[in-house]
Protein backbone atom coordinates (compact mmCIF):
# COMPACT_ATOMS: atom_id res chain seq x y z
CA UNK A 1 0.00 0.00 0.00
CA UNK A 2 1.36 3.67 -0.93
CA UNK A 3 -0.07 7.21 -1.81
CA UNK A 4 -0.84 5.84 -5.46
CA UNK A 5 -3.12 3.59 -4.16
CA UNK A 6 -5.25 6.21 -2.04
CA UNK A 7 -4.79 9.00 -5.26
CA UNK A 8 -6.33 5.94 -7.65
CA UNK A 9 -9.17 6.25 -4.97
CA UNK A 10 -8.99 10.03 -5.17
CA UNK A 11 -9.01 10.16 -8.69
CA UNK A 12 -5.57 10.33 -10.30
CA UNK A 13 -6.61 13.12 -13.30
CA UNK A 14 -10.21 14.13 -12.53
CA UNK A 15 -11.65 17.28 -12.19
CA UNK A 16 -8.87 18.52 -9.68
CA UNK A 17 -5.92 17.91 -11.57
CA UNK A 18 -7.43 19.20 -14.97
CA UNK A 19 -8.43 22.61 -13.17
CA UNK A 20 -4.46 22.37 -11.92
CA UNK A 21 -3.18 21.89 -15.31
CA UNK A 22 -4.99 24.29 -16.84
CA UNK A 23 -5.51 27.53 -14.36
CA UNK A 24 -2.29 27.26 -12.62
CA UNK A 25 0.62 25.08 -14.49
CA UNK A 26 0.12 26.11 -17.99
CA UNK A 27 0.01 30.05 -17.36
CA UNK A 28 2.63 30.12 -14.91
CA UNK A 29 5.00 28.20 -16.96
CA UNK A 30 4.10 29.61 -19.96
CA UNK A 31 4.90 32.98 -18.51
CA UNK A 32 8.54 32.00 -16.90
CA UNK A 33 10.15 32.18 -20.02
CA UNK A 34 9.05 35.88 -20.86
CA UNK A 35 10.62 37.36 -17.59
CA UNK A 36 13.75 35.16 -17.59
CA UNK A 37 14.90 35.17 -20.79
CA UNK A 38 13.70 39.12 -21.38
CA UNK A 39 17.39 39.83 -20.30
CA UNK A 40 18.49 38.50 -23.52
CA UNK A 41 16.98 41.19 -25.51
CA UNK A 42 17.68 43.70 -22.50
CA UNK A 43 21.52 43.32 -23.02
CA UNK A 44 21.99 42.63 -27.13
CA UNK A 45 24.80 45.53 -28.43
CA UNK A 46 23.13 47.30 -31.67
CA UNK A 47 25.49 48.07 -34.01
CA UNK A 48 27.40 51.33 -33.09
CA UNK A 49 30.50 53.70 -34.55
CA UNK A 50 31.63 56.76 -32.87
CA UNK A 51 29.82 60.04 -32.44
CA UNK A 52 31.13 62.99 -33.85
CA UNK A 53 29.22 66.14 -32.60
CA UNK A 54 30.33 68.15 -35.77
CA UNK A 55 29.07 65.95 -38.24
CA UNK A 56 25.68 65.22 -36.51
CA UNK A 57 24.33 68.81 -37.14
CA UNK A 58 24.32 68.33 -41.04
CA UNK A 59 21.73 65.87 -40.97
CA UNK A 60 24.21 63.24 -43.05
CA UNK A 61 22.91 59.18 -43.77
CA UNK A 62 24.50 57.06 -41.25
CA UNK A 63 26.76 55.53 -44.58
CA UNK A 64 27.95 59.10 -45.21
CA UNK A 65 28.80 59.86 -41.89
CA UNK A 66 31.07 56.35 -41.77
CA UNK A 67 32.68 57.06 -44.87
CA UNK A 68 33.88 60.46 -44.00
CA UNK A 69 34.61 59.62 -40.12
CA UNK A 70 35.07 56.12 -39.58
CA UNK A 71 37.96 54.02 -40.27
CA UNK A 72 37.30 50.41 -42.17
CA UNK A 73 38.55 47.13 -40.38
CA UNK A 74 40.55 44.70 -42.80
CA UNK A 75 37.25 42.50 -43.51
CA UNK A 76 35.47 46.07 -44.74
CA UNK A 77 33.44 46.38 -41.94
CA UNK A 78 33.33 49.76 -40.41
CA UNK A 79 35.59 50.46 -37.00
CA UNK A 80 32.72 50.44 -33.67
CA UNK A 81 35.59 51.78 -31.70
CA UNK A 82 37.50 54.62 -33.35
CA UNK A 83 37.46 57.55 -35.88
CA UNK A 84 39.86 59.51 -37.85
CA UNK A 85 41.43 62.01 -36.08
CA UNK A 86 41.04 65.40 -38.14
CA UNK A 87 39.58 68.88 -37.62
CA UNK A 88 35.85 68.58 -38.51
CA UNK A 89 35.24 71.52 -37.61
CA UNK A 90 37.17 72.76 -41.10
CA UNK A 91 35.28 69.68 -42.75
CA UNK A 92 32.18 70.67 -41.91
CA UNK A 93 33.30 74.49 -43.05
CA UNK A 94 34.49 73.06 -46.50
CA UNK A 95 31.02 71.06 -46.43
CA UNK A 96 28.49 74.18 -45.95
CA UNK A 97 30.41 76.36 -48.60
CA UNK A 98 31.01 73.65 -51.59
CA UNK A 99 28.50 70.97 -50.62
CA UNK A 100 31.02 68.58 -50.45
CA UNK A 101 33.22 66.86 -48.45
CA UNK A 102 37.84 67.45 -49.72
CA UNK A 103 38.34 64.15 -51.49
CA UNK A 104 41.83 62.07 -49.76
CA UNK A 105 44.43 62.94 -51.40
CA UNK A 106 45.89 60.30 -52.73
CA UNK A 107 49.77 59.29 -54.44
CA UNK A 108 48.93 56.79 -57.22
CA UNK A 109 47.36 53.61 -56.06
CA UNK A 110 48.36 54.58 -52.60
CA UNK A 111 45.52 55.85 -50.32
CA UNK A 112 47.87 57.51 -47.31
CA UNK A 113 46.56 56.19 -43.78
CA UNK A 114 45.01 58.63 -41.51
CA UNK A 115 45.55 59.42 -37.92
CA UNK A 116 42.72 57.25 -36.00
CA UNK A 117 41.84 57.99 -32.42
CA UNK A 118 39.36 56.50 -30.27
CA UNK A 119 35.62 57.53 -29.17
CA UNK A 120 35.98 61.05 -28.08
CA UNK A 121 32.37 62.23 -27.66
CA UNK A 122 30.71 58.51 -27.35
CA UNK A 123 28.92 56.23 -29.61
CA UNK A 124 25.92 56.60 -32.16
CA UNK A 125 23.32 53.41 -32.31
CA UNK A 126 21.68 52.51 -35.17
CA UNK A 127 17.99 52.24 -34.38
CA UNK A 128 16.79 49.77 -36.98
CA UNK A 129 15.85 47.07 -34.39
CA UNK A 130 16.01 48.63 -31.00
CA UNK A 131 14.91 52.25 -29.91
CA UNK A 132 17.25 51.23 -26.61
CA UNK A 133 18.93 48.56 -24.53
CA UNK A 134 21.46 48.87 -21.79
CA UNK A 135 24.22 48.77 -24.14
CA UNK A 136 23.34 52.26 -25.78
CA UNK A 137 22.14 53.73 -22.40
CA UNK A 138 25.26 53.06 -20.55
CA UNK A 139 27.83 52.71 -23.12
CA UNK A 140 28.38 49.25 -22.62
CA UNK A 141 30.67 48.70 -25.65
CA UNK A 142 34.14 48.59 -26.46
CA UNK A 143 36.29 48.35 -23.87
CA UNK A 144 33.36 47.73 -21.80
CA UNK A 145 31.72 45.10 -24.16
CA UNK A 146 32.67 42.73 -21.66
CA UNK A 147 29.87 44.07 -19.25
CA UNK A 148 26.84 42.61 -20.80
CA UNK A 149 27.79 39.36 -20.90
CA UNK A 150 28.64 39.93 -17.41
CA UNK A 151 24.63 40.45 -16.73
CA UNK A 152 23.83 36.92 -17.86
CA UNK A 153 26.74 35.36 -16.00
CA UNK A 154 25.85 36.69 -12.79
CA UNK A 155 21.83 35.56 -13.29
CA UNK A 156 23.71 32.25 -13.85
CA UNK A 157 25.43 32.24 -10.77
CA UNK A 158 21.98 33.92 -9.40
CA UNK A 159 20.13 30.58 -11.03
CA UNK A 160 22.57 28.29 -8.63
CA UNK A 161 22.15 29.87 -5.64
CA UNK A 162 18.39 29.85 -6.62
CA UNK A 163 17.75 26.66 -6.66
CA UNK A 164 19.33 25.31 -3.35
CA UNK A 165 17.45 28.34 -1.41
CA UNK A 166 13.90 27.74 -3.15
CA UNK A 167 14.52 23.90 -2.97
CA UNK A 168 15.55 24.19 0.34
CA UNK A 169 12.30 26.06 1.35
CA UNK A 170 10.05 23.95 -0.92
CA UNK A 171 10.88 21.06 1.19
CA UNK A 172 10.72 23.04 4.72
CA UNK A 173 8.11 25.48 4.20
CA UNK A 174 6.20 24.07 1.35
CA UNK A 175 5.92 23.94 -2.19
CA UNK A 176 3.22 26.80 -2.12
CA UNK A 177 5.08 28.50 0.32
CA UNK A 178 8.12 28.53 -2.04
CA UNK A 179 6.23 29.31 -5.30
CA UNK A 180 4.38 32.52 -4.24
CA UNK A 181 8.18 33.80 -2.74
CA UNK A 182 9.43 33.31 -6.15
CA UNK A 183 7.34 34.89 -7.96
CA UNK A 184 7.84 38.43 -5.05
CA UNK A 185 11.62 37.83 -5.96
CA UNK A 186 10.85 37.51 -9.46
CA UNK A 187 8.73 40.47 -9.63
CA UNK A 188 10.17 42.72 -7.55
CA UNK A 189 13.77 42.75 -8.71
CA UNK A 190 12.43 42.41 -12.20
CA UNK A 191 10.30 45.74 -12.22
CA UNK A 192 13.16 47.55 -9.70
CA UNK A 193 15.94 46.45 -12.28
CA UNK A 194 13.83 48.69 -15.05
CA UNK A 195 14.37 51.84 -12.96
CA UNK A 196 18.41 51.11 -11.99
CA UNK A 197 19.97 54.23 -11.70
CA UNK A 198 23.75 52.54 -12.60
CA UNK A 199 24.61 49.37 -14.33
CA UNK A 200 26.00 47.44 -10.88
CA UNK A 201 22.28 48.14 -9.87
CA UNK A 202 20.80 46.42 -12.95
CA UNK A 203 23.54 43.60 -12.84
CA UNK A 204 22.62 43.34 -9.10
CA UNK A 205 18.89 43.29 -9.40
CA UNK A 206 19.18 40.86 -12.49
CA UNK A 207 21.37 38.47 -10.28
CA UNK A 208 18.21 38.52 -8.20
CA UNK A 209 15.95 37.56 -11.29
CA UNK A 210 18.05 35.22 -12.12
CA UNK A 211 18.27 33.24 -8.75
CA UNK A 212 14.59 32.67 -9.77
CA UNK A 213 15.26 30.12 -12.64
CA UNK A 214 14.61 27.57 -12.75
CA UNK A 215 12.53 27.27 -9.47
CA UNK A 216 10.17 29.10 -11.51
CA UNK A 217 9.81 26.61 -14.11
CA UNK A 218 9.78 23.53 -11.86
CA UNK A 219 7.76 24.40 -9.00
CA UNK A 220 4.28 24.93 -10.80
CA UNK A 221 5.33 21.29 -12.51
CA UNK A 222 6.11 19.60 -8.85
CA UNK A 223 3.09 20.92 -7.45
CA UNK A 224 1.02 19.49 -10.21
CA UNK A 225 2.98 16.35 -10.23
CA UNK A 226 2.71 15.62 -6.97
CA UNK A 227 -1.31 15.41 -6.95
CA UNK A 228 -1.48 13.41 -10.56
CA UNK A 229 -1.31 9.65 -10.88
CA UNK A 230 1.91 8.07 -12.33
CA UNK A 231 0.61 7.51 -15.63
CA UNK A 232 0.05 11.31 -16.75
CA UNK A 233 3.72 12.21 -15.21
CA UNK A 234 5.46 11.57 -18.75
CA UNK A 235 3.21 13.49 -20.63
CA UNK A 236 3.27 16.15 -18.00
CA UNK A 237 6.93 17.07 -18.93
CA UNK A 238 6.37 17.09 -22.11
CA UNK A 239 3.81 19.92 -21.28
CA UNK A 240 5.81 22.00 -19.69
CA UNK A 241 8.39 22.00 -22.04
CA UNK A 242 6.10 23.15 -24.68
CA UNK A 243 4.52 25.84 -22.89
CA UNK A 244 7.94 26.91 -22.04
CA UNK A 245 8.85 26.93 -25.65
CA UNK A 246 6.12 28.41 -26.89
CA UNK A 247 6.66 31.60 -23.98
CA UNK A 248 9.92 32.00 -26.15
CA UNK A 249 8.56 32.14 -29.32
CA UNK A 250 5.97 34.40 -27.99
CA UNK A 251 8.99 36.71 -26.35
CA UNK A 252 10.25 37.39 -29.94
CA UNK A 253 7.31 38.95 -30.95
CA UNK A 254 6.68 40.82 -27.49
CA UNK A 255 10.71 42.09 -27.64
CA UNK A 256 10.24 42.54 -31.55
CA UNK A 257 7.39 45.37 -31.21
CA UNK A 258 8.24 46.46 -27.67
CA UNK A 259 12.15 47.75 -29.41
CA UNK A 260 13.05 49.73 -25.71
CA UNK A 261 14.25 47.42 -23.12
CA UNK A 262 12.86 49.14 -20.26
CA UNK A 263 9.25 48.89 -22.40
CA UNK A 264 10.21 44.90 -22.88
CA UNK A 265 11.01 44.92 -18.94
CA UNK A 266 7.53 46.02 -17.85
CA UNK A 267 5.29 44.21 -20.65
CA UNK A 268 6.86 41.06 -19.48
CA UNK A 269 7.04 41.29 -15.74
CA UNK A 270 4.31 43.13 -14.28
CA UNK A 271 1.40 40.62 -15.53
CA UNK A 272 2.98 37.82 -13.43
CA UNK A 273 1.57 40.07 -10.21
CA UNK A 274 -1.34 38.45 -10.99
CA UNK A 275 -0.47 35.17 -10.32
CA UNK A 276 -0.52 36.23 -6.30
CA UNK A 277 -3.83 35.03 -6.71
CA UNK A 278 -2.82 31.66 -6.42
CA UNK A 279 -2.32 31.74 -2.83
CA UNK A 280 -6.32 31.42 -2.59
CA UNK A 281 -6.69 29.12 -5.16
CA UNK A 282 -3.70 26.07 -4.62
CA UNK A 283 -3.72 23.67 -1.81
CA UNK A 284 -0.89 22.22 0.25
CA UNK A 285 1.02 19.37 -1.60
CA UNK A 286 -0.75 15.77 0.20
CA UNK A 287 2.95 14.69 -0.69
CA UNK A 288 4.55 17.29 1.17
CA UNK A 289 2.21 17.47 3.83
CA UNK A 290 2.83 13.48 4.53
CA UNK A 291 6.42 14.12 4.18
CA UNK A 292 6.39 16.28 7.30
CA UNK A 293 3.77 14.19 9.34
CA UNK A 294 0.96 16.45 8.83
CA UNK A 295 -1.81 13.29 7.79
CA UNK A 296 -4.51 15.28 9.31
CA UNK A 297 -3.80 18.41 6.55
CA UNK A 298 -3.24 15.63 4.01
CA UNK A 299 -6.50 13.86 4.34
CA UNK A 300 -8.38 16.82 4.49
CA UNK A 301 -6.18 17.80 0.47
CA UNK A 302 -7.20 14.03 -0.28
CA UNK A 303 -11.10 14.71 0.69
CA UNK A 304 -11.50 18.11 -1.18
CA UNK A 305 -9.76 16.12 -4.70
CA UNK A 306 -12.42 13.22 -4.29
CA UNK A 307 -15.04 15.79 -3.84
CA UNK A 308 -13.68 17.96 -6.72
CA UNK A 309 -13.25 14.53 -8.68
CA UNK A 310 -16.83 13.47 -7.94
CA UNK A 311 -15.72 10.47 -5.84
CA UNK A 312 -16.23 8.96 -2.02
CA UNK A 313 -12.72 9.79 -0.16
CA UNK A 314 -10.50 6.73 0.57
CA UNK A 315 -12.08 4.56 3.19
CA UNK A 316 -9.82 4.65 6.50
CA UNK A 317 -8.03 7.46 5.08
CA UNK A 318 -5.70 8.92 7.84
CA UNK A 319 -5.08 5.43 9.26
CA UNK A 320 -3.74 4.48 5.82
CA UNK A 321 -1.95 8.01 5.24
CA UNK A 322 -0.16 7.28 8.99
CA UNK A 323 0.82 4.20 8.19
CA UNK A 324 2.74 5.34 5.02
CA UNK A 325 4.00 8.20 6.60
CA UNK A 326 5.42 5.45 9.14
CA UNK A 327 7.13 3.39 6.87
CA UNK A 328 8.60 5.98 4.96
CA UNK A 329 9.87 7.79 8.19
CA UNK A 330 11.06 4.39 8.81
CA UNK A 331 13.14 4.53 5.16
CA UNK A 332 14.48 7.51 5.80
CA UNK A 333 15.96 7.31 8.76
CA UNK A 334 18.11 3.71 6.81
CA UNK A 335 18.91 6.15 4.39
CA UNK A 336 20.26 9.21 6.19
CA UNK A 337 23.89 7.88 6.20
CA UNK A 338 23.84 8.98 1.96
CA UNK A 339 26.06 11.39 0.61
CA UNK A 340 28.10 12.25 -2.44
CA UNK A 341 30.37 10.18 -1.26
CA UNK A 342 28.05 7.52 -1.09
CA UNK A 343 28.36 7.67 -5.40
CA UNK A 344 32.21 7.24 -5.44
CA UNK A 345 32.20 4.21 -3.19
CA UNK A 346 30.53 1.80 -5.41
CA UNK A 347 32.20 1.33 -9.11
CA UNK A 348 28.90 1.10 -11.05
CA UNK A 349 27.57 3.82 -9.32
CA UNK A 350 30.30 6.13 -9.64
CA UNK A 351 30.32 5.67 -13.27
CA UNK A 352 26.94 6.50 -13.82
CA UNK A 353 27.49 9.51 -12.09
CA UNK A 354 29.84 10.56 -14.17
CA UNK A 355 28.48 9.61 -17.45
CA UNK A 356 25.00 11.15 -16.31
CA UNK A 357 26.81 14.22 -15.28
CA UNK A 358 28.88 14.80 -18.24
CA UNK A 359 25.73 14.65 -20.64
CA UNK A 360 23.52 16.74 -18.10
CA UNK A 361 26.18 19.19 -18.51
CA UNK A 362 26.83 19.45 -22.17
CA UNK A 363 23.49 19.59 -22.99
CA UNK A 364 22.87 22.30 -20.61
CA UNK A 365 25.30 24.67 -22.28
CA UNK A 366 24.22 23.43 -25.57
CA UNK A 367 20.66 24.53 -24.50
CA UNK A 368 21.67 27.90 -22.81
CA UNK A 369 24.45 28.51 -24.98
CA UNK A 370 23.13 28.71 -28.29
CA UNK A 371 19.74 30.53 -27.07
CA UNK A 372 22.57 33.20 -25.40
CA UNK A 373 24.03 33.17 -28.94
CA UNK A 374 20.88 34.26 -30.61
CA UNK A 375 22.07 38.17 -30.70
CA UNK A 376 25.54 37.34 -32.17
CA UNK A 377 24.33 35.34 -35.75
CA UNK A 378 23.58 38.80 -37.34
CA UNK A 379 20.66 39.82 -39.37
CA UNK A 380 17.27 39.84 -37.31
CA UNK A 381 17.85 38.99 -33.60
CA UNK A 382 14.28 38.90 -33.36
CA UNK A 383 13.84 36.20 -35.70
CA UNK A 384 16.71 33.99 -34.86
CA UNK A 385 15.28 33.78 -31.52
CA UNK A 386 12.07 33.03 -32.28
CA UNK A 387 13.58 30.14 -35.18
CA UNK A 388 15.52 28.72 -32.31
CA UNK A 389 12.59 28.31 -30.23
CA UNK A 390 9.99 27.07 -32.35
CA UNK A 391 12.65 24.67 -33.62
CA UNK A 392 12.08 22.90 -29.94
CA UNK A 393 8.78 22.40 -30.53
CA UNK A 394 8.60 19.03 -32.44
CA UNK A 395 11.74 17.84 -30.33
CA UNK A 396 9.49 17.21 -27.68
CA UNK A 397 7.25 14.98 -29.21
CA UNK A 398 10.06 12.66 -31.03
CA UNK A 399 12.27 12.66 -28.20
CA UNK A 400 9.05 10.54 -26.09
CA UNK A 401 8.71 8.61 -28.96
CA UNK A 402 12.64 7.53 -29.14
CA UNK A 403 12.95 7.41 -25.21
CA UNK A 404 9.79 4.74 -26.39
CA UNK A 405 10.90 3.00 -29.05
CA UNK A 406 14.91 3.11 -28.76
CA UNK A 407 15.08 3.38 -25.08
CA UNK A 408 16.43 6.23 -22.87
CA UNK A 409 20.13 5.20 -23.80
CA UNK A 410 20.36 5.27 -27.11
CA UNK A 411 17.88 8.13 -27.52
CA UNK A 412 20.36 10.07 -25.50
CA UNK A 413 23.19 9.15 -27.33
CA UNK A 414 21.61 10.01 -30.62
CA UNK A 415 20.45 13.44 -29.40
CA UNK A 416 23.82 14.61 -27.93
CA UNK A 417 25.72 13.44 -30.79
CA UNK A 418 23.35 15.31 -33.09
CA UNK A 419 23.62 18.62 -31.19
CA UNK A 420 27.92 18.01 -31.15
CA UNK A 421 27.95 17.17 -34.58
CA UNK A 422 25.69 19.83 -35.91
CA UNK A 423 27.73 22.65 -33.98
CA UNK A 424 31.42 21.05 -35.00
CA UNK A 425 31.17 20.89 -38.80
CA UNK A 426 29.92 24.15 -39.58
CA UNK A 427 32.77 25.40 -37.85
CA UNK A 428 35.27 23.79 -40.05
CA UNK A 429 33.40 25.26 -43.03
CA UNK A 430 33.98 28.73 -42.65
CA UNK A 431 35.44 31.49 -39.88
CA UNK A 432 32.28 34.10 -40.25
CA UNK A 433 29.69 30.57 -41.06
CA UNK A 434 27.26 33.36 -42.40
CA UNK A 435 23.92 31.88 -42.88
CA UNK A 436 25.35 28.38 -41.44
CA UNK A 437 25.39 29.34 -37.55
CA UNK A 438 21.60 30.16 -38.27
CA UNK A 439 21.37 26.49 -39.79
CA UNK A 440 23.97 24.90 -36.86
CA UNK A 441 21.67 26.66 -34.20
CA UNK A 442 18.81 25.08 -34.80
CA UNK A 443 19.78 21.60 -35.39
CA UNK A 444 21.91 22.06 -32.08
CA UNK A 445 19.01 23.45 -30.54
CA UNK A 446 16.90 20.93 -31.81
CA UNK A 447 19.14 18.23 -30.84
CA UNK A 448 19.77 19.59 -26.67
CA UNK A 449 16.12 20.50 -26.02
CA UNK A 450 15.07 16.29 -27.03
CA UNK A 451 18.16 15.65 -24.74
CA UNK A 452 17.03 17.80 -21.72
CA UNK A 453 13.78 15.71 -21.70
CA UNK A 454 15.43 12.09 -22.29
CA UNK A 455 18.35 12.78 -19.22
CA UNK A 456 16.09 14.05 -16.65
CA UNK A 457 14.34 10.75 -17.71
CA UNK A 458 17.31 8.66 -17.76
CA UNK A 459 19.21 9.77 -14.05
CA UNK A 460 15.76 9.29 -12.27
CA UNK A 461 15.82 5.62 -13.00
CA UNK A 462 19.09 5.00 -13.08
CA UNK A 463 19.79 5.97 -9.76
CA UNK A 464 19.02 3.86 -7.05
CA UNK A 465 16.15 5.32 -4.58
CA UNK A 466 18.60 6.04 -1.40
CA UNK A 467 20.55 8.41 -3.71
CA UNK A 468 17.82 9.48 -6.31
CA UNK A 469 17.30 12.76 -5.28
CA UNK A 470 20.94 13.62 -4.63
CA UNK A 471 22.30 12.42 -8.03
CA UNK A 472 19.62 14.47 -9.89
CA UNK A 473 20.71 17.50 -7.56
CA UNK A 474 24.40 16.84 -8.60
CA UNK A 475 23.36 16.64 -11.96
CA UNK A 476 21.47 19.75 -12.02
CA UNK A 477 23.94 22.12 -9.96
CA UNK A 478 27.15 20.60 -11.77
CA UNK A 479 25.20 22.19 -14.76
CA UNK A 480 24.29 25.13 -13.84
CA UNK A 481 27.76 25.91 -12.88
CA UNK A 482 28.64 24.32 -16.53
CA UNK A 483 26.38 27.22 -17.73
CA UNK A 484 27.76 30.15 -15.66
CA UNK A 485 30.68 30.73 -18.48
CA UNK A 486 28.38 30.31 -21.51
CA UNK A 487 27.82 33.87 -21.48
CA UNK A 488 31.78 34.75 -21.68
CA UNK A 489 31.97 32.03 -24.52
CA UNK A 490 29.35 33.74 -26.89
CA UNK A 491 31.10 36.88 -26.10
CA UNK A 492 34.36 35.87 -27.98
CA UNK A 493 31.29 34.77 -30.89
CA UNK A 494 31.96 38.20 -31.93
CA UNK A 495 35.62 37.81 -32.42
CA UNK A 496 34.71 34.46 -34.42
CA UNK A 497 31.24 33.01 -34.37
CA UNK A 498 32.79 29.88 -34.49
CA UNK A 499 34.16 29.70 -31.32
CA UNK A 500 31.06 29.47 -29.61
CA UNK A 501 29.94 26.76 -32.05
CA UNK A 502 33.52 24.63 -31.32
CA UNK A 503 32.86 24.67 -27.49
CA UNK A 504 29.23 23.66 -27.53
CA UNK A 505 29.99 20.73 -30.27
CA UNK A 506 33.47 19.59 -28.34
CA UNK A 507 31.84 19.32 -25.54
CA UNK A 508 29.01 17.53 -26.55
CA UNK A 509 30.57 14.76 -28.91
CA UNK A 510 32.78 13.84 -25.67
CA UNK A 511 29.80 13.12 -23.65
CA UNK A 512 27.49 11.74 -26.34
CA UNK A 513 30.39 9.22 -26.92
CA UNK A 514 30.62 8.04 -23.17
CA UNK A 515 26.91 7.89 -23.20
CA UNK A 516 26.19 4.37 -24.33
CA UNK A 517 28.20 2.87 -21.51
CA UNK A 518 25.41 3.03 -18.71
CA UNK A 519 22.35 0.27 -18.55
CA UNK A 520 19.50 0.62 -20.72
CA UNK A 521 16.23 1.48 -18.01
CA UNK A 522 13.04 1.21 -20.37
CA UNK A 523 10.92 -1.53 -19.46
CA UNK A 524 13.80 -2.76 -16.54
CA UNK A 525 12.66 -3.43 -12.93
CA UNK A 526 14.21 -0.42 -11.61
CA UNK A 527 16.99 -0.43 -8.77
CA UNK A 528 15.92 0.36 -5.45
CA UNK A 529 18.66 -0.10 -3.05
CA UNK A 530 22.74 0.61 -4.18
CA UNK A 531 23.50 -3.48 -4.28
CA UNK A 532 20.77 -3.35 -6.52
CA UNK A 533 22.19 -0.86 -8.72
CA UNK A 534 25.70 -2.50 -8.89
CA UNK A 535 24.67 -5.46 -9.92
CA UNK A 536 21.96 -3.65 -12.45
CA UNK A 537 22.89 -3.84 -16.32
CA UNK A 538 25.93 -5.09 -15.69
CA UNK A 539 25.73 -8.32 -18.30
CA UNK A 540 23.46 -5.97 -21.29
CA UNK A 541 26.75 -4.82 -23.13
CA UNK A 542 26.95 -1.21 -24.54
CA UNK A 543 26.21 -1.71 -28.23
CA UNK A 544 22.81 -4.02 -27.55
CA UNK A 545 20.35 -1.23 -28.91
CA UNK A 546 17.21 -2.38 -28.42
CA UNK A 547 17.37 -5.85 -26.77
CA UNK A 548 15.34 -5.57 -23.46
CA UNK A 549 16.74 -8.11 -20.72
CA UNK A 550 13.97 -10.39 -19.62
CA UNK A 551 10.62 -9.12 -19.47
CA UNK A 552 8.66 -5.73 -18.87
CA UNK A 553 8.14 -5.44 -15.34
CA UNK A 554 4.09 -3.84 -15.41
CA UNK A 555 4.30 -3.02 -12.09
CA UNK A 556 7.23 -0.74 -11.85
CA UNK A 557 6.66 2.97 -12.65
CA UNK A 558 8.26 4.26 -15.67
CA UNK A 559 8.45 7.63 -14.34
CA UNK A 560 10.09 6.86 -10.68
CA UNK A 561 9.27 10.02 -8.51
CA UNK A 562 11.88 12.28 -7.63
CA UNK A 563 11.68 12.95 -3.80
Amino acid sequence: MDFEDILKDAGEFGNYQKSLLFKFMMPTTFASAFYVLNVIFMVATPDHWCYVPELASLNLSETEIKNVAIPRLNDGTFSKCSMYSQNYTALVSEFKSKGAFPEVKTFGKIIPRRPESMCSYGWEYQKEWYEETIVSKWDLVCDNNYLPSLVLTLANAGSVLGTYCFSAMADKRGRKTAFLVNLCVALGSGVLSIFSPTFAVFALLRTLTGSTMPSNFQMPYIITVEQVGSKQRAWLVCISWTLWTLGACCLALVAYVSRHWSTLGMVTTLPIALFFAYKSYLNPSPRYLMAQGRCEEAAAVIQTISKKNGKKAPKELLSRLQRIAENEHTKDEIETDVSILTFFKYPQLRKKLLIVTLNWSAIAVAYFGLTLNATNLGKNDFLNFFLLSAVELPAFPMALFFMEKLGRRWSNTIFVLLTGTACLVPSFISNDMGSTAIVASMMGKFGSAAAFMVIYQQAAELYPTPVRALGMGIGSVVSSVAVICMPYVCYLGIYNKAIPFLFIGAMCVSAGLMAPLVPETLHKRLPQTIRDSEEFGISGGCFLCCVYEEGKDEDVPENPEVA
